[in-house]
């Protein structure tokens, strides 16, 4: 790899952007989100906006998208349960 191709990449390492994580009311010590991008980690605070390197934000995306589906994949389990429930009821 070429010194400019080093630069460019650190470069875009660097790029920070602005993220905001809201509190969890239901846990409030848990006030930051640790997150860890090839081997370096930061604590984010939660409840503000801040200016982080964009992979750490990139990976605060990737792990709420992840929750959200597992969250609707609950909600339909819940759901597919409730209903076969009252289908036994009803026999």
């Amino acid at each position: 790899m070429s010194t400019e191709t080093k630069k460019a990449n650190t470069k875009a390492d660097e790029e920070l952007v602005d993220i905001y994580i809201p509190l969890d009311h239901a846990n409030e010590d848990d006030d930051v989100f640790y997150a860890a991008v090839n081997g370096k980690a930061m604590l984010i605070p939660k409840g503000e906006h801040v200016k982080v390197p964009k992979p750490y934000a990139d990976a605060y995306k990737l792990v709420e998208q992840e929750q959200s589906a597992l969250r609707a994949k609950k909600k339909a389990a819940r759901a597919a349960a409730e209903k076969r429930k009252r289908e036994l009821n009803e026999d």
